[in-house]
């Protein structure tokens, strides 16, 4: 009788841990920014994956950089000052 109790409490706490996760789901889904309500979980299975995992697994080959170095002219002269204009404020 005891194992039996034990047993229905383990399992009442395995659907009790379930429904939260649920209702937290769901809180996300109503209140959660935009960014947040759609996310994929990992059992979502209708949605194919975008990348191909095998290719993601390899290490990327190392990116050819080259330098580039130039020269400019720079302005010269002074900058020009905004002329001064009575401005009247009409309410």
């Amino acid at each position: 009788m005891l194992s039996t109790v034990f047993a229905e409490n383990k399992a009442l706490k395995a659907e009790n841990a379930q429904l939260k996760f649920q209702l937290e789901q769901m809180r996300k889904l109503i209140f959660g920014s935009k960014s947040e309500r759609f996310v994929v979980t990992a059992n979502n299975t209708e949605q194919l994956n975008l990348f191909n995992t095998d290719t993601l697994s390899e290490k990327p080959e190392q990116a050819i950089t080259e330098t580039v170095s130039y020269q400019r002219k720079k302005k010269t002269g002074s900058a020009k000052s905004i002329p001064a204009v009575n401005l009247f404020l009409i309410i």
